[in-house]
């Protein structure tokens, strides 16, 4: 409900004091993240909130089908966009090669490459 009344506040307290799941979902299957950015004005500090905390939220499909970024206006898409790559590490979790280094995901404009950290 937080996230839906578009309260920073509440969503932190609930979040980091209170510790709840914010992998709860409704009876459509949204989580918070999709009353996020479902709001009328981008969220982006609660948005940010919500990935801090679970990361996944961000590919979790509602019974139609619908990640949580797929409800964005598309007048806030490219407000969407720049929050993304300005905090995508919230997203993209490093991972480790075979040697066991971590690597990196990278958006490059023919795709994604890993590299080396």
């Amino acid at each position: 409900m937080a996230c839906r009344r578009s309260n920073a506040d509440i969503v932190s307290f609930l979040l980091n004091e209170a510790k709840v799941s914010p992998c709860i979902r409704d009876d459509y299957g949204r989580t918070p993240l999709h009353d996020a950015c479902w709001r009328g004005n981008p969220e982006y500090e609660i948005v940010e909130l919500l990935l801090s905390v679970e990361p996944r939220l961000a590919f979790v499909k509602d019974v139609r089908g619908h990640k949580p970024f797929q409800y964005a206006r598309r007048e806030h898409w490219s407000g969407w966009r720049k929050f993304i790559d300005q905090k995508r590490e919230l997203i993209l979790l490093p991972r480790r090669n075979s040697d066991g280094a971590l690597r990196q995901r990278v958006v490059t404009s023919e795709g994604y490459e890993h590299n080396d950290i």
